[in-house]
């Protein structure tokens, strides 16, 4: 669609040629709709896809008030259940090849990065399903992107989000570990000072200094 609809360049006419041009400010019903075309095309690639489907909860229709039977009525007679089982068993989520080894190649571990580091893009990304323990069945590689059964995608995000909860969950321990030694190495360091002072004191036999060094 969008080679289809996309406009060529504009060429500029030849000196002495007298063949009237149309305004490129001026656009007709044609332009604008291969504009927003365009634009309906590239959100497309940029969003995944999630359909809604509403439903009467009764057919009163009265608020708060929800019957099983009627939803289940519609779910049937809709074709929701039987749209369901045809996504079931096809592969409707995808992701671009760069895309899912970015957001993807820290979960087998930290050195994945540079084992797979050489490889084309493709055979990155079947090193790195096979790394991530991904079925062959559940799972399609095309040119540019990599196609998953229902489910599978999510997983793997749900995976990547345990990762990252460990990683910031060591972090924290280790910025806490760092502040308790340093505060512990402070009180270390003013015990000693007032130990050092009450020697001193007392071995000048100096009360008043004495009584500071305790306090």
């Amino acid at each position: 669609l969008k080679e289809l609809f996309t406009e060529p360049a504009d060429v500029a006419p030849a000196a002495g040629d007298r063949k009237k041009f149309k305004s490129t400010k001026f656009k007709g019903v044609t332009d604008t709709f291969s504009a927003q075309l365009t634009d309906l095309v590239g959100t497309l690639d940029k969003c995944d896809l999630h359909f809604v489907r509403c439903f009467k909860s009764n057919d009163q229709k009265k608020p708060d008030l929800v019957e099983d039977a009627v939803i289940t009525r519609q779910l049937n007679t809709s074709g929701v259940l039987d749209a369901l089982r045809v996504a079931r068993t096809g592969f409707p989520d995808r992701m671009p090849f760069d895309e899912f080894c970015g957001n993807f190649l820290v979960v087998p571990g930290l050195g994945t990065k540079a084992e797979l580091a050489g490889k084309a893009p493709k055979d990155r990304v079947l090193a790195l399903l096979q790394k991530l323990g991904v079925p062959g069945q559940k799972f399609r590689c095309g040119k540019a992107r990599v196609f998953f059964a229902s489910g599978m995608l999510e997983g793997l995000r749900t995976r990547r989000l345990e990762m990252q909860a460990k990683v910031a969950v060591a972090i924290q321990a280790a910025g806490r570990g760092h502040i308790a030694r340093k505060a512990a190495r402070q009180l270390r360091r003013v015990r000693e000072e007032a130990l050092q002072a009450m020697l001193s004191a007392a071995a000048q036999e100096d009360v008043e200094a004495l009584r500071a060094a305790i306090a």
